[in-house]
């Protein structure tokens, strides 16, 4: 018996430190937090693609023709381009703060977190926590040959996941 408490000791004495590092290792998995201290108590959803980029536009439309859904949850609409991020005031107005001018390295680091590149049509949702949660971009098909995505993202595909996560933290 006593030899038994001693095992079961040690193991439990072993399972704490395990599963702290378990713990680290699923949170270094969600990668660094991206905005957290720009962008208050909302989610961000980033649209990136080049400047004349069309499905950038459409994407735009897309979210004004949903403008009352939009402005009924708690997110802000930001355009990566290039080495610029800045705020859509037009869509939203909730003071996001970023850094307006990135040097390539910092704009390599942000797509690499969002898992986008800011020159290619994607729609990036950023959670309350600042953490990266979903990228809305092209696909690769059974011989792993990339095709970029050729339509907008549905504003609903957008809120759907917002509003799953809101039920989530008990906020809807």
């Amino acid at each position: 018996m006593r030899l038994f408490l001693m095992v079961f000791m040690g193991l439990f004495l072993l399972a704490v430190p395990v599963s702290a590092l378990a713990k680290d290792a699923a949170e270094e998995d969600r990668g660094d937090v991206l905005f957290s201290s720009l962008q208050g108590d909302r989610f961000v959803v980033v649209i990136t693609g080049g400047r004349n980029d069309v499905l950038v536009d459409e994407q735009l439309d897309l979210f004004r023709e949903s403008l009352k859904g939009l402005q009924a949850r708690p997110i802000t609409l930001v355009r990566f381009i290039e080495d610029k991020i800045f705020e859509l005031t037009d869509f939203s107005r909730s003071n996001f703060r970023a850094r307006k001018d990135m040097n390539a390295h910092q704009q390599r680091y942000l797509e690499a977190q969002m898992h986008s590149e800011n020159n290619e049509f994607t729609v990036v949702l950023i959670g309350i926590d600042g953490y990266w949660m979903q990228t809305w971009k092209g696909t690769v098909d059974e011989d792993g040959v990339y095709t970029p995505r050729d339509i907008p993202v549905q504003p609903k595909a957008v809120f759907g996941a917002v509003d799953r996560m809101l039920l989530l933290l008990g906020k809807k």
